[in-house]
């Protein structure tokens, strides 16, 4: 399938070179970034000598026809890039978040549902092995009905780009995927959050780096604790997790999974190549949701919830209150 690619941030430039370029059937037709430089790097790539190089989307869409697009731009252009591509029904499979704001977010679930486009959203880290192991574990019922889940997250988040500007960088640009996590691995929706955020004196982010968060999934208690301007002892990307249930208490840290029961401890690990195939496999879903004519795992329309659970953060942190969901059957 024909692709457009757009941005070449750090991340997108990834995209392009570890993902896209390396997935049999699917081809780059054309490259989108304002910076003339980042395009030419990505044109040296192999795979990339047909590609068109365009520094605005709307030259490229006058110039090809791709099948999908993959838009990795910063998060204050998805809105206006995912638009143009309903217009032109084209399916995007696009970075999170969805919208800078969940107002946004919603409007644009309810326009690619009625005219029945796929939009997805690359929550990557739930196909991760971790998660998708450790959901497995849950359904097999290893762990007993569940009571509580604890995540810490801490990093020292350097890169000077939108990140510094946003309003809440660690909710919305990382701890979404998180929160995303939470979701699918209890099976269902929270029903109350209750967050406070604020920065350090110290901090190069210009809004609030750090967060702490409690959640309700009905009879489910979550916590959540996060930083990204820590000054050591980091932890991986996808954070440190507990998962309590009446049986065992599972954890997740540094790519591995320990059970731990009153009779001992067992450990389990990925296989040669399972830790990289997150994103791999983002794109396989999304491909194979267009061929089948369904909805992706983590369409528009499922990542709206985790976009619902985030946004009620934020609002819980300006309100010094806790926001409550509706129940929904």
């Amino acid at each position: 399938m024909k692709a457009l690619h757009i941005g070449l941030g750090q991340y997108g430039f990834s995209w392009l070179e570890e993902i896209l370029l390396q997935t049999e059937g699917v081809e780059v037709i054309g490259v989108v970034d304002h910076n003339m430089p980042k395009l030419e790097a990505a044109s040296a790539l192999p795979g990339m000598e047909q590609a068109g190089l365009y520094k605005h989307i709307g030259e490229a869409l006058q110039s090809i026809r791709p099948e999908f697009i993959v838009n990795a731009s910063s998060p204050d252009s998805h809105t206006r890039i995912n638009r143009l591509a309903l217009d032109l029904r084209i399916p995007v499979l696009c970075e999170k978040p969805i919208a800078v704001s969940y107002q946004e977010a919603e409007k644009l679930e309810s326009d690619f549902r009625v005219a029945k486009l796929k939009l997805m959203i690359n929550e990557n880290y739930r196909y991760n092995w971790l998660f998708r192991t450790a959901k497995r574990f849950l359904n097999e019922g290893r762990i007993g009905r569940l009571n509580k889940l604890s995540v810490d997250f801490y990093r020292c988040h350097r890169l000077l780009n939108y990140l510094v500007e946003m309003e809440h960088p660690l909710l919305l640009d990382v701890a979404i995927h998180h929160l995303d996590c939470l979701r699918y691995l209890i099976g269902r929706e929270a029903t109350s959050v209750f967050a406070h955020a604020w920065k350090p004196k110290w901090s190069w982010y210009k809004a609030n780096s750090n967060v702490s968060v409690l959640m309700e999934f009905g009879d489910i208690h979550a916590s959540y604790r996060g930083s990204l301007d820590e000054a050591g002892k980091f932890t991986d990307w996808k954070g440190d997790w507990r998962i309590e249930g009446e049986k065992a208490m599972m954890e997740l840290t540094e790519n591995h999974i320990v059970i731990h029961t009153e009779e001992g401890s067992e450990t389990f690990r990925p296989g040669p190549g399972d830790e990289k195939q997150s994103r791999h496999a983002v794109l396989r879903e999304f491909l194979d949701s267009l061929r089948e004519n369904r909805p992706g795992e983590t369409d528009i329309g499922d990542n709206l919830k985790t976009f619902l659970l985030t946004d009620g953060a934020v609002r819980s942190a300006a309100l010094g209150q806790p926001v409550l969901f509706p129940v929904k059957d």
